[in-house]
């Protein structure tokens, strides 16, 4: 077992998105486009666990990002995710609400039935 690395490579996610654990695992797609070099990033291997990976790179540049397939092999980077969890609205305030819409509903509807006596 090794100690990965500190946090050296930072991916700032500008577009929030959901994850439900329930449906299934993140998966988590990185890509150079560009083709030149870039910092490695720490991964750890161990055989049985979950964790895998299917890379296209072939070391002699025939690799594509682009491949249709790829190596798979159980090595898994060492990832971070730091997240924020959104609160679910509490059960008094959804009732809350739900009162008052339904007092709204009837102040209407009692307006209206004003106008249409007259």
């Amino acid at each position: 077992l090794t100690v990965p690395e500190n946090w050296g490579i930072v991916i700032d996610l500008t577009t929030p998105f959901f994850y439900q654990p329930s449906s299934g695992n993140l998966l988590m797609d990185v890509r150079n486009f560009s083709g030149g070099e870039t910092s490695y990033f720490d991964a750890a291997l161990t055989a049985g666990d979950a964790v895998s990976a299917v890379y296209a790179y072939t070391g002699d540049g025939s690799g594509s990002v682009n491949s249709p397939s790829g190596l798979v092999n159980t090595v898994g980077l060492v990832t971070l995710f730091e997240f924020t969890i959104i609160p679910e609205p509490g059960t008094m305030a959804l009732f809350a609400c739900g009162i008052g819409a339904l007092t709204l509903s009837l102040w209407k509807r009692k307006g209206t039935l004003r106008k249409l006596k007259r």
